[in-house]
C-alpha cells in the first residue's frame, strides 16, 4: 500500500545510554488463593448468595490483565464449589472484529478458553436494551449475560488512555462498554470522550440496578505488570470501592520520565493498552476536545511495529507522527477501523507518516524537530508502554535521568546502531 520511501539526510545521531529504574514490586503472592478468598470471605459475610445450579456469567475481556487466566480458573472454581454453574463471557466492547468467534479467539489469545478455566465460554453479539442515560443514550447488555442468574466482571483498575475521571478503567466501564458489545459500546462513545467520565458510570449504574451483577472482581497492577491488589466487591459497592482502588492505581502507574524531542517506541498492540500505547505514559491523548497531559512534554513520536498479538488491530496508531512501512503492512484494516469507529475517536484511527526503515523513520523525526541539531537531541526509547523499568536515553539528557527518583543504574554511552535492512538494534530493548 505504501511505497518505500526513504529519508536521505545524512546526520549525527547522538549515543544511547541504557537506564534502569526500580518500582514499588509489591505484589499479591498466590493469585489463586487470595482471589478464592476474596470471593469467599463476600459469601461467609452474606454480601453476596449464590442458589445451587445458578448460572454465573464471568465477564473477562480487557487485554494484558496480570494472570487473567489464574483469576477467572479461581472465580470459577470457587463459585462451582458454592453449588453454582459458571461460565465466561467475552466483554471487550467491539473488539475481536466485531463477531463472536473473534471475541473467543481474542479471550484465547490471553489464555482464557474452556479448557484453562474449566467452563465453557459462551459468546454471542446479541445484546437486549434495559435502559436509557439522562442524556438519551441507550443501554445494551449481552443477551446471555443478562439472562443469567449472576454477573462477574473481572478487570483492571486503572487510568483510561482517553479521558479523566473518578472512574475511568475497570470494573464499570467493562459491565458499561464491555457487556454492551459493538452495539453499547458504540452508544456509548456517541456522546464523546469528554463525556466518558459521566455516561460510563451512570450506564454501570443502570446495569447494576436491572441486571444480575453479583459482586466484580477488581485487579491492581504495579509497574512490573503484576498483580499488586485483589478485591471482591459487592454489586452495590463498585462505584465507590473503584473510585478508591484507582488512586492506588494512579500512584502506581509509571510514565515516561523525562521531556524529549523523540520518542521512539519499539512495538505498540493492544495486548500493551486499549490505544496501542498507553497515553498517560507518553504524556498525548490526541483526541479533539480533551485536554493534553502536562507531562511528559514529547515533542516527536515514532512507533516502529505492531505486536503479532493485536491481530493486526493498529488501534491508537494516530497517536504517534513516524511509523514504518513493516507496522502498516501488518494492520488488519477491518479490525482497526472497526475498532475506531465504535470508539467515535477519529484521530487515533488516522496512520502516521510511513517510512521505509526505522532508521528512516528517526532520521524523519529528528528533522521534524525544529531548530534542534540532531546530535543534541534528546532522544528517548523504550520497548513499549506497559515496560518502563529499562530504557534508554542519548547523551544530552544523561544529567537530569542521573538525577531521578529510582534509578539503579546507567550505562555506557553507545552509538544508536541499525542494522543492514535499516531495522534498530535488537540488542537495545530485552
Amino acid at each position: 500500500m505504501f511505497p518505500p520511501v526513504r529519508v536521505s539526510a545524512e546526520m549525527r545521531l547522538p549515543r544511547m545510554s541504557r537506564v534502569t529504574m526500580k518500582f514499588d514490586g509489591a505484589a499479591v503472592a498466590d493469585v489463586r488463593g487470595t482471589a478464592r478468598q476474596e470471593i469467599r470471605a463476600l459469601a461467609e459475610s452474606g454480601m453476596i448468595k449464590v442458589s445451587s445450579g445458578a448460572r454465573i456469567a464471568i465477564a473477562v475481556g480487557s487485554r494484558g490483565v496480570a494472570c487473567i487466566d489464574t483469576i477467572a480458573r479461581a472465580t470459577v472454581d470457587e463459585l462451582r464449589e458454592m453449588g453454582a454453574d459458571p461460565f465466561i463471557v467475552p466483554a471487550m466492547g467491539s473488539h475481536g472484529g466485531a463477531t463472536a468467534q473473534g471475541q473467543k479467539a481474542v479471550l484465547a489469545s490471553y489464555g482464557v478458553t474452556e479448557e484453562t478455566v474449566g467452563a465453557p465460554v459462551c459468546a454471542s453479539m446479541d445484546v437486549v436494551r434495559i435502559g436509557t442515560t439522562t442524556m438519551g443514550i441507550p443501554v445494551y447488555i449481552d443477551r446471555i449475560a443478562c439472562e443469567s442468574d449472576g454477573i462477574v466482571p473481572i478487570n483492571r483498575v486503572k487510568k483510561h488512555t482517553d479521558f479523566r475521571g473518578k472512574i475511568e478503567s475497570g470494573l464499570m466501564k467493562m459491565l458499561a462498554i464491555g457487556l454492551g458489545k459493538e452495539k453499547g459500546a458504540s452508544a456509548i462513545h456517541s456522546a464523546g470522550p469528554p463525556m466518558l467520565g459521566e455516561v460510563i458510570p451512570e450506564v454501570a449504574e443502570i446495569m447494576i440496578d436491572k441486571a444480575p451483577v453479583l459482586f466484580g472482581m477488581a485487579v491492581v497492577e504495579n509497574a512490573y505488570g503484576k498483580v499488586a491488589r485483589l478485591k471482591a466487591i459487592p454489586a452495590g459497592q463498585i462505584r465507590r470501592e473503584e473510585e478508591k482502588l484507582l488512586e492506588s492505581a494512579k500512584q502506581l502507574s509509571p510514565m515516561v520520565p523525562v521531556d524529549a524531542d523523540v520518542l521512539i517506541i519499539d512495538e505498540m498492540g493492544k495486548d500493551i493498552s486499549g490505544g496501542g500505547m498507553d497515553s498517560n505514559v507518553i504524556g498525548r491523548i490526541r483526541i479533539r476536545r480533551v485536554p493534553e497531559p502536562e507531562k511528559p512534554d514529547i515533542f516527536r513520536v515514532v512507533v516502529l511495529d505492531l505486536t503479532d498479538k493485536s491481530e493486526g488491530n493498529a488501534s491508537g496508531l494516530g497517536i504517534a507522527d513516524f511509523t514504518t512501512k513493516r507496522l502498516v503492512d501488518k494492520i488488519d484494516f477491518n479490525a482497526f477501523y472497526t475498532n475506531e469507529v465504535a470508539s467515535a475517536m477519529t484521530e487515533r484511527g488516522k496512520i502516521p507518516i510511513a517510512l521505509a526503515t526505522d532508521f528512516d523513520a528517526v532520521k524523519a523525526a529528528l528533522l521534524c524537530c525544529w531548530m534542534v541539531p540532531s546530535e543534541s537531541a534528546r532522544i528517548v526509547r523504550i520497548k513499549n508502554t506497559m515496560i518502563l523499568d529499562e530504557f534508554y536515553v542519548s547523551e544530552p539528557l544523561l544529567d537530569e535521568v542521573s538525577q531521578l527518583s529510582g534509578v539503579v543504574s546507567i550505562g555506557p554511552l553507545n552509538e544508536l546502531e541499525f542494522g543492514d535492512d535499516g531495522s534498530i538494534s535488537n540488542v537495545w530493548c530485552k
